[in-house]
């Protein structure tokens, strides 16, 4: 199943993001945010669309419900009536579809893409320990001791997280044979990260507040980039549940997405965790602004202008006086 995430789109991202970082940053994370903003900005015309599409859907749902009241009965006819309905309206039921598809495959892209950097970048600051006899240099970030690993607590005394063990980084190298030609001979994993270990590694405390000074230290992060995952994610499906642009999978977007970003963000590196997070908050703050947008545009009277917001009111009084539906006639009763 490698292929969902390691094609030729998570390359493109791999060298999109390597590109960033050597020509212009020179910080990974830096890299990642703006890779991931310019995707949501190509995104933006699509998600615009969607959202158009589902406040139609929306406003629709009265007059789509007395369809199926009407024809009860009928099954084929409420389906026929409710697709006249929709194309009249020049709504498709699954405009919401394509952003959601591309959504999900540029995620599992950038997730290869990130896996992929994780392990390179692992690989060549420990292979760079080693021929240079120095600790590994590991690149932080915020509470964050090491990037390419996960922002997790270690819970065990003597065992910082803040490099793979050693059974974790032989299971990197045989999954790329091709990193391995970056070690020096005779190279001794654990042997090269012991030094840097042993800086974080911790134990033998007697009292509560000394055992939660133990675990901070050892600990690669702080569990934070989890929890902001889960509360982004959970905020952004209330948001879509209470606005129509979810439905049947109202459930599944109140739980299922936060428990997941939870669990994502929990295993696998910080890198990817940012990605993860930012998009989530940065989907929560479109979200507000396309609402806002859409109610002053519909104030105004939308596309049609003023003429368009005059004729609301008579629109109004047609529909509730006019009981046939698009394409009904007297044979339809």
């Amino acid at each position: 199943m490698g292929f969902l995430y390691d094609n030729f789109i998570s390359g493109f991202f791999s060298t999109a993001l390597q590109w960033i970082h050597d020509a212009l940053t020179g910080n990974y994370v830096i890299a990642i945010l703006l890779v991931a903003l310019l995707l949501r900005l190509v995104l933006l015309p699509l998600d615009v669309k969607q959202k158009r599409q589902m406040r139609k859907i929306t406003a629709m749902q009265e007059r789509v419900d007395k369809i199926k009241e009407r024809y009860a009965n009928n099954k084929e006819k409420q389906q026929k009536k409710i697709s006249e309905l929709y194309k009249q309206e020049g709504v498709s039921p699954f405009s919401s579809c394509l952003p959601l598809l591309f959504q999900f495959v540029f995620l599992l892209a950038f997730f290869g893409a990130v896996r992929s950097l994780s392990n390179h970048e692992t690989v060549a600051m420990v292979a760079q320990a080693a021929k240079e006899g120095t600790e590994v240099h590991l690149p932080s970030f915020l509470w964050i001791k090491n990037i390419w690993q996960p922002d997790a607590l270690s819970l065990i005394e003597y065992t910082p997280n803040v490099l793979p063990s050693a059974a974790d980084f032989q299971n990197i190298i045989a999954g790329a044979p091709a990193l391995k030609e970056m070690l020096p001979q005779g190279f001794d994993y654990a042997k090269v990260v012991a030094p840097t270990i042993s800086k974080y590694m911790a134990g033998g405390a007697q009292g509560f507040f000394e055992q939660i000074g133990v675990v901070f230290k050892q600990s690669n992060g702080l569990f934070l980039l989890p929890v902001l995952a889960g509360a982004s994610a959970y905020f952004q499906g209330i948001y879509q549940i209470k606005s129509g642009m979810v439905q049947q999978q109202g459930k599944i977007m109140k739980y299922g997405l936060p428990l997941f970003s939870v669990y994502i963000c929990a295993v696998t590196g910080t890198a990817f965790a940012i990605y993860w997070t930012f998009t989530n908050v940065f989907s929560i703050v479109q979200q507000l602004a396309l609402n806002a947008y859409f109610r002053r545009e519909e104030e105004s009277g939308g596309e049609g202008g003023k003429e368009k917001k005059f004729s609301l009111a008579f629109w109004k009084r047609k529909k509730e006086k006019d009981v046939q539906e698009p394409g009904s006639s007297k044979e339809d009763t």
